[in-house]
């Protein structure tokens, strides 16, 4: 409801500036906006649903859905309807998809963006060969880990900080290697739920203060968790931050995945190239061939860790060639111990 009314003012500053058309459907607009009175009951209707609704499990959540469904097809009809001229484009984002543009763009407010590199504890699942291997025409990279905090860890070559100057103020990037934890993924029924106004840790000072505060002094119940113990809300914070990060459906449980995260507010991460990160060679154990891998690639792979082995050194590497284990019904491997440098 409260949409309807702030596109309506949204909408008349867009057409005074010209860059949205000034169609004849924008007063049938402003003539719903006008039948259209806000109800602040109607957010307590639907936050009590359940409640008075007990025998109907996730009212609330099938109620949007329902919403939404009504109007991601009233946003499909009316592209379809009408042709794709840039102020038609422009109307349908600000009418029909602000409300899921902003959603997203709050997101932000609640955690940094985060990369991850995915790793598997097994080689033996056809299904991961099949996904993510190029239809077993692929390789797997068998590494061997540190221990940091009790977990498993690699070491990147990673941006620790920056050499500014005169003619560079933002500086360029300082390399170093350092441990990354590998955090072993959850599988779950369901994600794990963020409580947004509890959640405002990419916020400071005054942006943080404007969401608690209603400008005559009054300040929000979800303020006195962050304001009173910051450090314990600090610590929560960054639990379900990674707990959001390191949790899937158990759809995915048989993938076994452990996750390397990159994320913070110190390193920008948004250029692929920060994203690169080196790993140590002699961390790098061994080769596992799919089973379709072709052996052109099989050779050049060879050649390449050859190359590398004689640059440093290296007398002892691993190759294997994967089968189809018949007794098992998985996939097994066998090394490939001719194979010397």
């Amino acid at each position: 409801m409260l949409h309807c009314h702030a596109l309506n003012a949204i909408f008349a500053a867009h057409r005074d500036s010209g860059t949205v058309f000034d169609a004849s459907f924008s007063e049938t607009w402003h003539d719903l906006c006008a039948k259209t009175p806000i109800r602040p009951e109607i957010f307590g209707m639907t936050n009590g649903l359940e409640e008075r609704h007990p025998g109907v499990a996730d009212g609330s959540d099938q109620l949007y859905v329902a919403m939404n469904a009504m109007h991601l097809q009233g946003i499909l009809i009316g592209k379809y309807n009408n042709p794709a001229s840039s102020a038609a484009r422009n109307s349908a984002l600000i009418f029909a998809e602000f409300p899921d543009q902003y959603a997203k763009l709050i997101e932000k407010m609640v955690h940094a963006d985060w990369y991850t590199a995915c790793f598997a504890k097994t080689y033996a699942n056809s299904s991961m060969w099949g996904n993510y291997a190029d239809h077993h025409r692929g390789v797997c990279l068998k590494f061997s880990t540190g221990t940091t905090a009790g977990k498993p860890s690699l070491e990147l070559n990673s941006i620790v900080g920056r050499r500014s100057s005169k003619s560079d103020p933002e500086g360029a990037p300082i390399f170093a290697y350092t441990s990354h934890q590998l955090h072993k993924v959850t599988y779950k029924g369901t994600y794990p739920a963020i409580d947004f106004f509890r959640s405002l840790g990419h916020l400071r000072g005054i942006a943080l203060g404007w969401w608690y505060s209603d400008g005559n002094g009054n300040t929000s119940s979800c303020a006195r968790d962050v304001f009173e113990s910051e450090t314990a809300w600090r610590e929560k914070y960054w639990a379900d931050f990674l707990e959001g990060q390191t949790t899937k459906l158990e759809d995915w449980e048989y993938e076994e995945e452990y996750r390397l995260v990159l994320s913070g507010s110190m390193t920008d991460y948004s250029q692929d190239e920060s994203r690169a990160l080196k790993y140590r060679f002699s961390d790098l154990k061994g080769i596992i061939f799919g089973i379709k891998t072709p052996e052109e690639d099989k050779l050049a792979i060879i050649r390449v860790i050859q190359a590398k082995c004689a640059k440093e050194n290296r007398k002892e590497f691993e190759f294997y060639q994967t089968y189809y284990a018949k007794s098992t019904g998985k996939i097994d491997a066998s090394p490939l111990s001719l194979i010397k440098f």
